[in-house]
């Protein structure tokens, strides 16, 4: 017996098993029986131990479990069938069978024995730039493994692998040396030791890269004088498609920029471009991934007639010449080739006397360029741009304009006046005929009175320094044009000026001279050149 647990009075006697126990004695306090096997337990000791099945009433014993520790989750198993609690691909009362379609029965294995995975996620790629692709993947949705490996195919050839154990996690392999522009073709093969699995393909491209080989620019002639049409070929289309081609126009001296081409055509023409100006060109082609420049191109734009040629400056230098200069056209648009100088006589009224004529011609080589590109041009020298003009008449005025020519054309000036100075011409050994013509309305500024004939100065050979001073020979009427100087010494030189008066009053030319004749009536004209200034007085 023992004392009865709790509150209660008494005692409650042993209740143990008659083949389990080792006697019907207990143990007072507790009512605990001794076992007569370690298989028993309990308070009576009537059942199993864990570990152990089948209690025997008549052995007063159980039997061990023996689970395979390979398949079974534990070493349990039920207290009456002895049936071991299996991993999901172990079977059999011990768990030591694998299920049909699964092997390797394997201790690590949670799974007990692996089978073939299946259903393999295709890998997810991500284009990274023009040669290189991301791609990651996920374990087969049944993995039916412990331990899976990886293989990465590209294009149908393998070029990684990779193992990973339960848990799984997601795998990433960065795929580079690509060509850009390219399509590329993936799947994953996932190996278990039962068997293997294949994903689906999946497709991706590389993005598109700076375009390779030679770009060869060219040009089409001919070259206009203001426009230049290049052309190009299209490159090789294996880095990616051409977004568009970039012409670039810089002048090599800088003086205007011209306006670069953007497109797809391979052909452009640039224009407004400035004659005979030398330019560079290059074009580029682009992708989104970058840029193929070509070599720069030189041209010159061809030549054009010439412009804004600026009128002559004409300067006296006696009463029958006349000094005509001017300058290089301000756009010579070429090569100055010539020079063509044309005159034509005024009256006094200012109208047209005679035709224009031309009066002088120079050739030569006048390029802008100042250094020269063959040594024929070194060897040609630039047209005059200067001339004396000689054999005109004694205060006459002159119109004159200049015309400069090039390769292409011609450009003529504006008209310009100049007047040769007053003539003093010998009559003898001691008379000198001085003459003039009317000036036009605008010099005399209303009615001619008459005209101030006046010996302004008187120089010998024989005197170290001249006696200079003014008289008033004659005032002649408004209609006579010429005063004879008489009472003169032979081969003496005299200056004469020539005042015109109106009602107001006069103003005086500058001073012209003549040399009487010798007295051995041998004579020998000389114009005395006058400056252009004009006294009012």
């Amino acid at each position: 017996f023992y004392i009865s647990p709790g509150n209660a009075t008494g005692c409650l006697p042993c209740s143990c098993h008659k083949t389990g126990a080792v006697n019907h004695i207990c143990n007072s306090w507790t009512g605990q029986c001794v076992c007569q096997d370690d298989s028993i337990a309990g308070q009576s000791c009537d059942h199993c131990k864990d570990l152990y099945f089948g209690f025997d009433p008549l052995a007063g014993r159980c039997q061990p479990c023996s689970c395979h520790l390979s398949g079974a989750l534990n070493e349990t198993c039920h207290s009456v069938t002895g049936q071991c609690f299996c991993k999901q691909f172990v079977t059999g009362s011990k768990c030591d069978t694998c299920v049909p379609s699964a092997s390797h029965l394997d201790i690590n294995n949670p799974l007990g024995c692996s089978k073939t995975p299946s259903q393999q996620p295709p890998p997810r790629g991500k284009v990274q730039n023009s040669s290189a692709i991301s791609v990651s993947w996920s374990p087969p949705d049944s993995p039916n493994a412990h331990w899976l490996t990886y293989s990465l195919f590209r294009d149908g050839f393998e070029i990684y692998t990779i193992e990973d154990q339960y848990p799984y996690n997601i795998q990433y392999f960065l795929d580079t040396a690509l060509s850009p522009y390219t399509s590329y073709s993936y799947y994953l093969e996932t190996s278990s030791l039962s068997g293997s699995t294949r994903s689906a393909a999946v497709t991706y491209r590389t993005k598109p890269g700076a375009p390779e080989g030679s770009l060869n620019l060219s040009y089409i002639s001919p070259i206009s004088s203001d426009s230049v049409t290049l052309t190009w070929a299209v490159p090789s289309n294996r880095s990616g498609p051409i977004e568009k081609y970039i012409l670039s126009c810089a002048p090599l001296d800088g003086i205007q920029p011209c306006v670069p081409y953007e497109g797809l055509e391979t052909t452009a023409t640039i224009w407004n471009l400035v004659p005979f100006t030398k330019y560079r060109f290059a074009v580029q082609a682009c992708t989104s991934g970058g840029c193929l420049h070509s070599t720069p191109l030189t041209v010159t734009t061809a030549q054009a007639p010439p412009q804004r040629l600026g009128p002559p400056e004409v300067r006296k230098i006696s009463s029958t010449e006349l000094h005509v200069e001017w300058a290089p056209p301000m756009e010579p648009n070429g090569i100055i080739i010539r020079y063509e100088l044309y005159m034509k006589r005024l009256r006094s009224n200012g109208e047209t006397r005679s035709a224009e004529s031309r009066v002088f011609q120079s050739s030569g080589w006048l390029s802008p360029y100042p250094l020269a590109e063959s040594a024929n041009e070194n060897a040609l020298e630039p047209p005059e741009p200067t001339t004396i003009i000689t054999g005109l008449e004694p205060y006459t005025k002159y119109k004159f304009r200049v015309l400069a020519v090039n390769m292409a054309g011609s450009v003529s000036s504006a008209w310009t006046t100049g007047r040769t100075g007053e003539s003093v011409s010998a009559l003898s050994p001691y008379s000198l005929n001085v003459s003039w013509e009317m000036p036009a309305d605008n010099v005399t500024r209303g009615k001619v009175v008459g005209y101030n004939v006046s010996m302004v100065s008187e120089q010998s050979p024989q005197q170290s320094s001249p006696v200079v001073f003014s008289q008033v020979l004659c005032t002649a009427k408004s209609q006579e044009l010429s005063y004879i100087v008489k009472g003169l010494q032979p081969y003496r030189i005299y200056n004469f000026t020539i005042s015109l008066c109106n009602s107001v009053g006069c103003i005086t030319s500058a001073s012209g001279g003549g040399r009487t004749l010798a007295a051995a009536l041998i004579a020998t004209d000389l114009d005395i050149e006058k400056d252009d200034t004009e006294k009012e007085t």
